[in-house]
């Protein structure tokens, strides 16, 4: 799998568009999104570090090795503790994977409200 098939993964998951994460704009949302597909392309690629952070839009231009690092970081430490999180890293790595079908998967889905994101 590459890093593109990995960033269109989780964000379809999260039913955004790639667009959604490449950008300067820091909120909750697109930080969750971005991290994720750092942490997996991290995961299921050999790309460095300096390789990775050159997919994703930064504050100053692209992320570098520290951002790369500190988003795999945010990652399992959330992964840690937020159960709810846990499931939605579970559930995108079986997508991933190729564990779950997509298609079956979102016949599944509700919507919590107009600022949350998806989930099952």
């Amino acid at each position: 799998m590459t890093a593109k098939e990995i960033i269109y993964q989780v964000c379809d998951y999260f039913h955004v568009d790639e667009d959604f994460i490449n950008t300067t704009k820091r909120n909750e949302e697109i930080i969750k999104v971005k991290h994720l597909a750092v942490y997996f392309i991290k995961r299921f690629t050999e790309l460095s570090h300096t390789s990775t952070g050159r997919l994703f839009v930064g504050r100053n231009s692209s992320y570098d090795h520290a951002s790369v690092t500190h988003a795999v970081n945010a990652v399992n430490n959330r992964y840690d503790t937020d159960q709810g999180y846990r499931k939605q890293v579970d559930e995108i790595d079986k997508l991933i994977q190729g564990e779950i079908d997509r298609y079956d998967y979102y016949e599944n889905i509700e919507v919590w409200g107009e600022n949350d994101f998806y989930t099952k």
